[in-house]
């Protein structure tokens, strides 16, 4: 049986997977939500982008149990498998995800008929206002990320950046409401510019 602890020490050093490793773990939350009949339910609480949420949940998870993976003299597949199996049963127990995500944008939520969304340079005001520091090194890394580039985060590391980025989710959908897909987008790129491009 492939013997996948290299695969899992490299990720939580770099937090980066090799080869084809993250859309393989994308294969099984998809494998796993079939199995335990959760795709309609996932697709009504979470979006059709639930996968994404799920797999934030599975590394935080392997993060959170850092020193009981690399004491493992072997970590097989189906491990992972039954890791990420045992992170959607749970969330079906617990039926709590309700949050409504698109594809573009990790933080939109449906707005009532009479909110009048934020503009993106009003939206670049109320997040700066929401964070601090680290927030906005974590904020650039992700956003680096989703616009296709790399950006080094330093005096992290890897854990704390997937659990800083955890809380800092929440704490937008907080304060920030009605951002369209498009508001979003417009705003990561602003974000990278005035923001990311002086932590570089």
């Amino acid at each position: 049986m492939t013997d996948i602890k290299p695969v899992i020490e490299e990720f939580l050093r770099t937090g980066r997977w090799r080869d084809n490793w993250e859309e393989r773990i994308r294969g099984y939350i998809e494998n796993a939500v079939s199995s335990l009949n959760l795709t309609d339910f996932l697709k009504r609480s979470v979006g059709d982008d639930y996968t994404e949420e799920i797999y934030s949940l599975f590394v935080l998870k392997l993060f959170s149990n850092r020193e009981v993976l690399l004491s493992k003299p072997f970590i097989s597949p189906s491990y992972l498998y039954s890791l990420i199996r045992n992170i959607v049963a749970d969330i079906g127990r617990k039926k709590q995800l309700r949050v409504e995500i698109s594809t573009e944008n990790p933080l939109f939520v449906e707005p009532p008929p009479s909110f009048h969304p934020l503009e993106v340079k009003d939206l670049l005001e109320e997040i700066l206002k929401i964070t601090d520091g680290k927030d906005r090194v974590v904020l650039c890394y992700y956003i680096c990320k989703e616009l296709g580039e790399d950006f080094e985060v330093k005096d992290m590391s890897m854990d704390t950046v997937y659990v800083r980025w955890s809380r800092l989710k929440k704490k937008i959908r907080e304060h920030i409401r009605g951002v369209s897909p498009e508001v979003w987008r417009s705003f990561m790129e602003l974000y990278r510019s005035e923001v990311c491009s002086k932590l570089r």
